[in-house]
């Protein structure tokens, strides 16, 4: 049933501001998140160097054109490559993988029709000379081998397409002239396409799934454009897709088609892990933002006092805020873990629910506070990981961080937690205005403490304080808690 035009129009409205959001162009970002942009788009069509630069400009504040040069040719965080549509698109080293493992699927050079309309033969194209590899080769006037056969009847790009297919050439460094460098050498990935067609097809797959997302509601002709198939195959598992062209599209040497697809996608689930740290359970001063919990990214140090009677001083606790979201579809057989020094740290009062491990639907989320005290004076590493059946994780957030503890120096001492109960446990719980007094004089202040609201009952909670938590202070410094 066809829907009236005003909803007609609602609806398009809503899957336009969608894609904006998904593509990075609703909200901008900042110059360091450049090559997270290009991931999430899955590639920045780059036939003209400089719209590329502006397509990147668009998303990213600040962005200058040499950013996106370093970036390929210094820091070889991204690579130019002839790939989808036979075109030019700029991509991660990891997504030129992908894409090498699915064009598998997409090849057509392969058929007979295609060797003799050129009076060439697979070895011409493809053969197995390595030598010289990592060098840079610059184009020439026009196409050399062993046969020239309909080379000059056509662009030299059908001949650079199989080569970039297979993962033998990409774009290095140029002047003013073309240069392709081997990119085994050049960005070290390798790069070895399986013969097996149902593992083309599922790579082929996942990066269908990945279009999807950044361009929901696209027609069948939209992503047929962007992938081809020239039979019926079937992928399996979470990323199915099953694709039946009407015409084949082999030994058509023009690359024109007139085939259809129908395409049947069961989304991956898209995990964004977050791994935050603080001084204080709720984060902020204390208290959060009003109560609520309010992280900040970066590291954290924690200063000690080692010859510190009080326990808490001496071995200070960090608090740690870990968040999964799960942006795609179903995660099935989904887990989440954090670890410190490559071993698990998840505490057990941080179950992961049956219904979320079993089969997570779009939108849940999984998440845990929780302390860690540390002991000795060094550097911690933590990270936080999930996983689901072919989930994809999502960039642009903190996974990791390194927790520091330190001593102070030149007489300071370390200012306590004064808001959360660590002693004996730190189990979620405020000190009251009376322990935080306490807590203070214990650590070896001498200056006052105040309270805000001022005189405040020893028996409210302290909710805040003014000097941040394990950072080093004068001993006759004052602190104001803010008592609730």
């Amino acid at each position: 049933m066809k829907l009236p035009r005003q909803r007609q129009r609602s609806a398009g409205i809503r899957v336009l501001a969608l894609r904006q959001g998904r593509q990075h162009l609703a909200t901008r970002t900042t110059p360091d998140r450049l090559v997270d942009v290009v991931a999430g788009i899955v590639g920045l069509h780059a036939q003209v160097m400089s719209r590329a630069e502006l397509q990147a400009n668009a998303r990213i504040d600040g962005l200058r054109a040499s950013d996106v040069r370093e970036a390929l040719w210094e820091e070889r965080r991204l690579v130019k490559v002839r790939s989808f549509r036979q075109t030019l698109h700029m991509m991660t080293p990891d997504d030129l993988v992908a894409f090498v493992a699915a064009a598998r699927s997409l090849e057509r050079w392969h058929a007979p029709a295609w060797w003799r309309y050129f009076h060439l033969t697979e070895a011409d194209v493809d053969g197995d000379d390595r030598r010289g590899r990592g060098r840079t080769v610059r184009a020439t006037a026009g196409p050399r081998g062993p046969r020239r056969g309909r080379h000059d009847l056509t662009g030299w790009g059908t001949f650079l397409a199989p080569a970039a297919q297979r993962g033998r050439l990409v774009f290095g460094p140029s002047e003013r002239k073309v240069a392709f460098v081997n990119p085994e050498r050049w960005l070290r990935p390798k790069f070895e396409p399986s013969p097996d067609e149902a593992a083309a097809d599922a790579a082929l797959s996942r990066l269908i799934v990945r279009y999807l997302a950044v361009f929901p509601r696209a027609t069948k002709a939209m992503v047929y454009c962007t992938f081809t198939k020239t039979a019926v195959n079937s992928g399996s598992g979470d990323d199915a897709v099953a694709v039946t062209a009407q015409g084949d599209a082999q030994g058509l040497p023009t690359g024109q088609t007139t085939g259809a697809a129908v395409i049947k996608v069961i989304p991956a689930p898209r995990l964004q892990i977050s791994l935050l740290a603080s001084p204080y359970r709720l984060g902020g001063s204390g208290n959060g933002t009003l109560g609520v919990i309010d992280y900040t990214t970066g590291g954290l140090t924690l200063d000690r006092n080692t010859s510190s009677a009080l326990t808490e001083v001496q071995n200070p606790t960090g608090w740690f805020y870990f968040k999964v979201v799960n942006q795609g579809g179903a995660a099935a057989n989904f887990s989440a873990n954090v670890t410190q020094q490559g071993a698990g740290v998840l505490p057990a009062s941080c179950p992961i629910p049956a219904s979320l491990a079993a089969s997570g639907q779009p939108g849940s989320v999984f998440s845990c506070v929780f302390p860690r005290t540390f002991n000795a004076t060094q550097n911690y590493a933590f990270v936080g990981s999930a996983s689901a059946t072919n989930a994809i994780i999502v960039g642009g957030t903190q996974k990791s961080l390194t927790l520091t503890t330190a001593t102070c120096s030149g007489g300071q001492l370390p200012v306590p937690n004064l808001v959360d109960t660590l002693n004996p446990s730190a189990d979620g719980s405020r000190k009251t205005v009376a322990q935080a007094k306490s807590t203070w004089l214990a650590a070896g202040f001498t200056g006052a403490l105040t309270t805000n609201p001022a005189g405040a009952s020893n028996s409210l909670s302290a909710i805040t304080q003014n000097q941040l938590a394990y950072s080093c202070k004068a001993a006759n410094s004052t602190i104001i808690v803010g008592a609730q």
